[in-house]
């Protein structure tokens, strides 16, 4: 059986081992055919695996995952050969006779009742626990040999009645209560739950999405430039300077690292330094928690290799208008981002990402709350099924000053400052020793999660494109996130960047302006893990790698909400 399907719908929905709906029948995946994708930073992708996967090692369902990525575990990006495609088997093997309701094992095995027409039972067993499949096990007559299955009039699977056609005799649907031989215990022990094929808790793809070097030689400037210290720098700094090694004393830095790394006493170290003659004045290194300031030099690494060959700030767009769009670049535009409480929007034409799949699970969404299944190779390694791409994105990062006084609003204790790098140096600090722990770090993904949801669905209308093709990547620790179209193979739309030189201003106005209100409140605004839904803020699962978890609209809007705390101005008293 062939069909048809774009390379991005294979991506997000047929992986291995999911089941799909296709030409009338339901189908498993057993396996993709690929070809290696080489231009992978191997480094940065096992570090972005190993903290993805971090709440799965906490809780000891990974599998040994973490463990031999930081090993010498192998681990490679395989992207769809679009030529083969992928290989599908039939499953579940139960069909439904349309006429009597009797189950038959072949699709095309004539009834009894002289029907042909069969449709396939859409039901199947799962463990949350090793993330095994299988097929239910519907119980036949021991005299006649025969089942005949009574499905529901309601959503309740578990009134399912299975009997004889033949006399009538009630058997026992053991299938509802069958158990995995795993071994291992899940949220109902070792009973393996039974739901509808599609049901959302039978597969859950678990996805990545990395800045992916464009070239050797940029990964290779930013160390010389000094690396992920000076790339947090330069982020602390406003990201003013045009990249990190314009910054100033960035190149020296640079050197020295090299020099140091080579294994190179410090007097000869300082008398290279001395006869190159670099400028030695380096900005002072961002100071804060350990663990909280190498996230930090993370996020702006991954940035700084974002915009190193494509980055158009607003200042260069004021610099060559004229008429009417030199007043809208000199006024409107600032006047919009000092309301959204924004520092900076940067236009990415060449966004350099990798979009991957490295595993599933089944049952609970939550990480770490059910089995991570890792995609592995017939050799043994993981593999991760996706590719690289370019694509136009805008950088956006939130104001220092604000978010210190949006948190000090909502109770946190964080010192004020007027000067954006020492407020962003004040949030860091009030993180704590770890940012997985921190209630201030979980506040400020929060309010960059919903900042980047609220700006894609006001975004999908003034760039001309479906909401479903934009996505998101967070960079919390940086205050930014970054908005950017769903990579369509070497076409880049230019709807992002028509946007963004004639459409910003309204489209942020839009972000704080729009209607704030759900259509479902008051239920979604009192729901517990925070206020967000379908209707209001949530996004399609190819845009939200999150599931639509740590949203809340509550922190964009209300008497503490950042946009409110902006207009104010006001520091808590």
């Amino acid at each position: 059986m062939k069909d048809t399907r774009s390379a991005s719908q294979i991506l997000f929905g047929f992986l291995p081992e999911q089941t799909v709906d296709m030409k009338g029948g339901i189908w498993k995946v057993q396996r993709w055919h690929t070809q290696a994708v080489h231009d992978v930073d191997e480094d940065a992708l096992r570090s972005a695996l190993i903290s993805n996967a971090g709440a799965w090692e906490a809780t000891g369902r990974d599998g040994d995952f973490v463990r031999h990525l930081r090993g010498s575990g192998r681990i490679r990006v395989e992207a769809l050969d679009r030529e083969k495609g992928v290989i599908v088997e039939s499953f579940p093997k139960t069909w439904k006779c349309d006429n009597c309701n009797r189950l038959h094992d072949a699709p095309n095995r004539r009834c009894k009742c002289g029907n042909a027409r069969h449709g396939q039972l859409p039901f199947v067993l799962y463990h949350d626990a090793c993330g095994a499949v299988r097929e239910p096990f519907y119980p036949r007559c021991p005299t006649h040999g025969e089942a005949r299955i009574h499905l529901p009039g309601t959503t309740s699977l578990y009134e399912i009645r299975i009997d004889c056609p033949e006399c009538n005799r009630r058997l026992q649907a053991t299938f509802l209560n069958a158990t995995c031989r795993c071994g291992e215990q899940g949220r109902n022990g070792d009973r393996m739950d039974f739901n509808v094929h599609r049901g959302a808790t039978v597969y859950t793809p678990r996805g990545i999405v990395i800045v992916n070097p464009p070239s050797k030689a940029q990964a290779r400037r930013l160390t010389q430039a000094g690396g992920p210290g000076t790339a947090a720098i330069w982020l602390a700094d406003g990201l003013n300077a045009p990249w990190v090694d314009g910054m100033q004393g960035g190149r020296a830095a640079g050197l020295r690292r090299t020099l140091a790394e080579s294994g190179l006493d410090e007097d000869t170290i300082e008398r290279m330094v001395a006869q190159s003659g670099l400028h030695e004045e380096i900005a002072a290194p961002l100071t804060g928690p350990t663990r909280v300031i190498e996230r930090v030099e993370a996020d702006a690494a991954s940035i700084a290799m974002a915009v190193s060959e494509t980055r158009q700030t607003l200042s260069d767009l004021g610099e060559h208008a004229t008429g009417t769009m030199a007043d809208l670049y000199a006024d409107e535009y600032p006047h919009a981002l000092d309301v959204a409480g924004i520092e900076r929007v940067d236009l990415v034409e060449r966004f350099p990402v990798l979009t991957g799949q490295y595993g599933f699970s089944r049952g609970d969404h939550e990480p770490g709350a059910s089995r991570l299944r890792a995609f592995t190779a017939r050799d043994g390694g993981y593999v991760v099924y996706g590719d690289v791409a370019a694509t136009e994105a805008l950088l956006i990062r939130l104001k220092p000053t604000a978010v210190a006084n949006w948190l000090a609003h909502n109770g946190f204790d964080v010192e004020l400052n007027e000067t954006p790098r020492t407020a962003y140096e004040n949030i860091l600090r009030a993180m704590g020793p770890d940012p997985d722990t921190s209630e201030i770090y979980a506040a400020v993904e929060t309010l960059v999660h919903s900042y980047s949801h609220r700006m894609v669905r006001q975004s999908s209308f003034y760039a001309g494109i479906d909401r479903n093709a934009l996505s998101e990547l967070l960079f919390p620790a940086a205050l930014a996130f970054v908005t950017f179209a769903t990579p369509r193979g070497d076409f880049v739309l230019g709807g992002l960047q028509a946007m963004f030189e004639y459409d910003l201003h309204t489209v942020l106005d839009r972000v704080v302006f729009d209607e704030t209100r759900c259509a479902l409140d008051p239920g979604c605004a009192s729901n517990p893990s925070g206020a967000a839904c379908a209707v209001c803020l949530h996004l399609g699962e190819p845009s939200c790698r999150m599931f639509n978890t740590r949203l809340d609209r509550k922190t964009l809007f209300g008497e503490a909400g950042y946009f409110k705390v902006v207009a104010d101005g006001s520091t808590p008293t």
